[in-house]
């Protein structure tokens, strides 16, 4: 699991609580997914770390801009950019409408829940650890298909290695009768 699929998993996670809540999802779509998988990986790798920094360091919680995979992906590229402009910017707020415009789906969920009760501190903790868990066992899994493929190879060729062997052995007696 790379860490645009970490990205994609909190901001589903974030959604299906909001559902809950507000009855529909109005916060994460495929559109947002399929622009996650577009992003550079680098840049997706320092977008979590950012997060996880501001969760585990700074004890940010909510649905701040602290913890918005999009807005902290787009305060990485457009660094010298002023935050308004970086939010015109945004795919996410293209799709969504920007936090700040009073007809934004940030402005319906506040208007249905209070996120900070609902995505604490605590929260965030508790779910980017199972993210990470999951990732660890995801390559762990990973690394024991590539070792039984790497033995079911071995031992096929060495298989083989006998069979030719043996055919050789036999086509070189055939030859002397």
């Amino acid at each position: 699991m790379d860490a645009r699929e970490k990205l994609i998993m909190l901001m589903k996670k974030k959604a299906e609580e909001i559902k809950k809540r507000v009855g529909r999802n109005i916060y994460f779509s495929r559109d947002d997914k399929k622009e996650i998988l577009r992003w550079d990986l680098v840049i997706a790798r320092e977008v979590w770390e950012k997060i996880k920094t501001n969760v585990f360091v700074f004890k940010q919680g909510g649905l701040s801009s602290y913890v918005c995979p999009f807005c902290i992906y787009y305060e990485i590229l457009h660094w010298d950019r002023a935050d308004i402009e970086r939010c015109e910017m945004c795919g996410y707020g293209a799709r969504h409408g920007c936090c700040f415009y009073e007809d934004s789906d940030y402005r319906r969920i506040y208007d249905k829940m209070i996120p900070a009760i609902v995505f604490s501190n605590r929260w965030y903790k508790k779910v980017i650890k199972e993210i990470e868990e999951e990732a660890a066992i995801e390559k762990y899994k990973e690394g024991v298909k590539k070792a039984v493929f790497k033995n079911f190879w071995h031992e096929w060729a060495a298989k083989a290695g006998k069979v030719f062997q043996r055919l050789k052995r036999e086509r070189e007696n055939e030859g002397e009768d």
